[in-house]
């Protein structure tokens, strides 16, 4: 597919036969610089507000001839419809940008060429839309009567200004004693706040004094414990020393005493067997 390139000659000339509508002519060239002439041409115009990339308002389709210079017409606003509505742009507050986009070979695979300001507002749209909002009403006599009546509008101005200065006055006065009220609630808040931050205190002092006594009654019990405790093991031990003495006393005097009688029972063996040797003899 061959570039287009759009050379405007003459562009946004308000339509006389409609207000809804408004001219654009351009002459096509290819990449090269040669005029497009003779050729079927698929269009489609978008308007776009804000930007160049803003959000479509309006959009149609054209298929359109090139004359022997090139140069193809549009009435923006007589194509095929695609969406939005001329009518209803905002064309003296907004600004809007024209989208043109082609397919050389008169179909719809459009290559968008380029989008520009709209920088002159289609009058005769302009005046419709006035027309409009003004209606029936006689501009000339309107006009008149806004400026016979600026001396009433003035004074009525300093009459509200003086009004409004006395209800601002009565605003800050309500708001000053509704501000004081409301600073005694919270003085009357905290001073209570503060009580029963001291009586809570006043709990947890009484509180900790109990658990310190408790804590030493405990350690005297624990100590007493442990001392009786102590002096128990020391009784006991004594006890059983003392018994134990007792006990070793009563065997040895037995073991001296069986010692005794045997060293009687050899003697008297010995003797005894001495007498008998004798009286072998």
């Amino acid at each position: 597919m061959k570039r287009i390139l759009l050379f405007v000659t003459l562009a946004f000339i308000a339509s006389f036969a409609s207000a809804q509508t408004f001219n654009y002519q351009a002459a096509a060239r290819d990449a090269g610089g040669d005029l497009i002439i003779g050729d079927d041409l698929g269009v489609q115009v978008r308007i776009l507000s804000g930007s160049n990339t803003g959000t479509t308002v309006f959009a149609e389709t054209w298929t359109v001839t090139t004359n022997a210079n090139g140069v193809f017409d549009l009435a923006i606003g007589e194509g095929t419809n695609v969406s939005g509505d001329l009518l209803t742009l905002d064309w003296g507050n907004v600004d809007y940008f024209l989208e043109i986009a082609i397919d050389e070979d008169g179909g719809i695979i459009y290559q968008v060429v380029g989008a520009s300001l709209l920088r002159v507002v289609p009058v005769a749209m302009t005046s419709l839309q006035f027309e409009e909002q003004v209606g029936d009403t006689n501009v000339i006599q309107l006009a008149t009567t806004v400026v016979n009546n600026t001396g009433n509008i003035t004074s009525l101005s300093s009459s509200d200004a003086n009004q409004e200065s006395r209800l601002l006055t009565l605003e800050n006065q309500n708001l000053d004693a509704r501000l004081t009220i409301v600073e005694a609630a919270v003085a009357q808040n905290t001073a209570d706040i503060s009580g029963n931050n001291s009586a809570l205190q006043a709990n947890i002092d009484a509180v900790q004094l109990d658990v310190d006594g408790n804590e030493t009654d405990a350690d005297a019990a624990i100590i007493a414990a442990q001392t009786a405790a102590q002096t128990f093991a020391t009784d006991a031990d004594t006890a059983q020393s003392t018994l134990l003495n007792n006990a070793i006393t009563a065997v040895q005097n037995d073991v001296d005493t069986n010692e005794s009688d045997a060293d009687a029972a050899i003697i008297a063996a010995q003797t005894a067997a001495q007498t008998f040797a004798t009286d072998a003899d």
